[in-house]
């Protein structure tokens, strides 16, 4: 009998995805605007680019159950980045550099081509771990030219994953994140003249001055925003201090000026967390648009969700990147305002709220707001004190509890809070305060009585609502 986590994907299992892709549309946890999973687990953003007007968004993917099982990968596209549509499966683990799991990676546009190069995970038979980089073609939804460029790095450990290119003065430059000798994680540099072949290891990146505490760097990323480079990773292994890092583990970025010959970052920042809230990790950018956009797993590895058995995991709001103050601000996209249904009429308690957006306008006082309340009690609570100049979040008064072990409460301390828009699907909120200063994302998961939203402390000038269209059509499309 097959291990439930390692079965791979074939032909004849279509009847029985699509089955249970149709059980899923009962789930009361089913997001109307995010990027679910078709069937089983989603998790990592992977290979975004965008080509003939459409955005081509991938996911790491377990199809059976919501577990971490053996990787494939699925594809979504959109026309504008609030409207997705299911295309089909685009990678499975069906070769032996790849047996154990089609793992992370990313997309790289030249002129018409477009390359893509992820993790191959590979354990021979004493289950020792191969990482392998591997890259293809993307072809009419397919991948094709598949070849193991890079082989494993003896000079570290075998955490070695989350490739991603770029070209700059006649080379390519690939970089992965990993996990040295000492267990600090760091950022190693591949290069070469030929995109296809004769990788050559150049070397580690120095970020100058950076007091590295994390065992491993995931998902790395480096990109220009405003002009600056932008270093993202995720880094595991971060000690909680205060209001920071309190997550099991970070996705956050560093400001700084990139100088690829020499391998050093010079960091204009310090590492600051890309969201405060909850449940936000793996981030990716695409990889060729010309304004820089972003889209995060929400979830995080080695939590489980009450909501696992149906099925684990979706995509964040497709997400604008601005640098203001030395720190970037991020946002939705201008045009999430077309998923605009209705607007409701300011009431301090709604009742059976479906999802919606609540946008708030020139706030001048404490404020306090119940998402999923049971008419004035419990919910998912989003609280300002304007004494104390601290904002917070907070489930614990939610039936349904996540990750117990690392609190029900995130705070940002020091904060003027002005303007604050929210956005509620079945299962996600994501909060954007001050016109992008924070962002804070997290998973709920309501029980049948939790139903209600509660205000207090606005009025009805500077509070509007909406209902939402569902944006996300949950076709059944496995194109095997």
């Amino acid at each position: 009998m097959i291990d439930d986590k390692k079965r791979l994907i074939k032909k004849d299992d279509e009847k029985e995805l699509k089955n249970l892709h149709s059980s899923l549309k009962d789930s009361v946890y089913r997001d109307y605007f995010h990027i679910s999973p078709l069937t089983g687990l989603l998790n990592d953003p992977n290979g975004l680019f965008f080509k003939e007007n459409k955005f081509h968004i991938f996911y790491q993917w377990y199809p059976f159950k919501g577990i971490h099982g053996l990787k494939h990968w699925y594809e979504v596209q959109s026309p504008d980045l609030i409207n997705f549509k299911n295309i089909g499966l685009f990678l499975k683990p069906d070769k032996i550099y790849k047996n154990r799991g089609a793992y992370s990676g990313s997309a790289f546009v030249e002129n018409d081509d477009v390359y893509i190069v992820y993790s191959g995970n590979q354990k021979d038979e004493n289950e020792n771990r191969i990482p392998n980089t591997v890259l293809g073609k993307y072809e009419n939804g397919k991948i094709i030219d598949e070849k193991v460029i890079i082989s494993p790095n003896k000079n570290y450990k075998e955490d070695q994953r989350d490739p991603r290119i770029f070209k700059k003065n006649g080379f390519y430059y690939l970089t992965l994140g990993a996990r040295d000798k000492k267990d600090h994680g760091c950022l190693l540099i591949y290069r070469s003249k030929n995109i296809n072949k004769d990788w050559e290891f150049f070397g580690e990146l120095e970020i100058k001055d950076f007091d590295n505490k994390a065992y491993m760097w995931e998902c790395p990323d480096i990109l220009k925003v405003d002009g600056k480079d932008v270093l993202l990773f995720s880094p595991q292994g971060m000690k909680a201090y205060g209001e920071f890092f309190n997550n099991i583990y970070q996705n956050g970025y560093i400001i700084g000026k990139l100088d690829i010959e020499n391998k050093i970052f010079y960091p204009e920042s310090e590492f600051i967390e890309l969201d405060r809230g909850f449940d936000f990790y793996a981030c990716q950018a695409f990889a060729n648009t010309k304004n820089p956009y972003l889209i995060g797993w929400v979830g995080l590895p080695d939590i489980t969700y009450p909501n696992d058995k149906e099925f684990s995991g979706n995509l964040s709001l497709v997400r604008e990147l601005k640098i203001k103050y030395n720190k970037l601000f991020i946002n939705p996209v201008k045009n999430i305002d077309d998923l605009r249904l209705e607007k409701i009429e300011f009431n301090e308690i709604v009742k059976n709220i479906e999802p919606l957006e609540i946008s708030l306008d020139n706030i001048e006082n404490s404020l306090q707001i119940k998402v999923y309340s049971q008419e004035k009690n419990g919910g998912f609570i989003i609280s300002y004190d304007k004494n104390k100049k601290e904002f917070k979040i907070d489930r614990s008064k939610l039936e349904n509890k996540i990750s117990q072990d690392f609190g029900f409460e995130r705070k940002i301390s020091d904060v003027d809070l002005k303007s604050m828009k929210i956005y509620v699907d079945k299962s996600t909120i994501e909060i954007f305060i001050n016109q992008g200063e924070y962002a804070l994302t997290s998973k709920v998961f309501p029980k049948n009585k939790e139903k209600d939203l509660y205000i207090e402390g606005l009025s009805k000038e500077n509070t509007q609502i909406y209902t939402l269209k569902k944006s996300y059509i949950d076709n059944f499309s496995l194109n095997m």
